[in-house]
């Protein structure tokens, strides 16, 4: 179900994500400053969203293990009150950085996850599609090797429908 109570049937990602929450070229040099630059993507989209409770959320969720899980990839995300459908950012680092990945390499793809409070299964939904998503080296590799906002936002997309 959304926070609104409707049942989500058919998950994709594709669906909370818009080409304007995706940045190619995501302007960060450390962990604190990511997750600030995904909430700015999030601003672009997110319906009326308190970006320091976002921050707050996302960095709560951090401290109790990092979402860098590795491969250069971390899926930042948190459960918001008063958010009605989920959201997704997509931000890209040509260069990494340190998001104290599981595996100890810099992290360069960070897909941000945001769900209605009262959201839980889609919560774990759209964390089980990313898995699979990254999880396919091709997918993930046309993801990493992007040069626009524009590559990354239809690697994703098509790399979703293809799942």
């Amino acid at each position: 179900m959304t926070g609104d109570g409707r049942e989500v049937t058919h998950l994709q990602l594709a669906d909370y994500l818009r080409v304007e929450a995706v940045d190619a070229q995501l302007a960060a040099s450390n962990k604190p400053g990511v997750i600030r630059a995904l909430v700015g993507l999030l601003l672009r989209v997110g319906e009326a969203l308190d970006p320091n409770e976002v921050v707050d959320r996302l960095t709560e969720r951090e401290s109790l293990q990092s979402t860098g899980i590795g491969r250069g990839v971390a899926i930042p995300h948190a459960r918001i009150s008063g958010l009605t459908e989920p959201l997704i950012a997509v931000g890209l680092s040509p260069e990494g950085l340190d998001f104290e990945a599981l595996d100890g390499q810099l992290t360069r793809l960070f897909i941000t996850i945001l769900v209605p409070e009262d959201a839980q299964a889609v919560h774990l939904k759209l964390l089980a599609r990313v898995s699979r998503l990254i999880g396919d080296a091709e997918r993930l590799s046309n993801m990493l090797n992007s040069l626009s906002t524009q590559s990354l936002y239809e690697a994703f997309v098509h790399g979703d429908a293809s799942l």
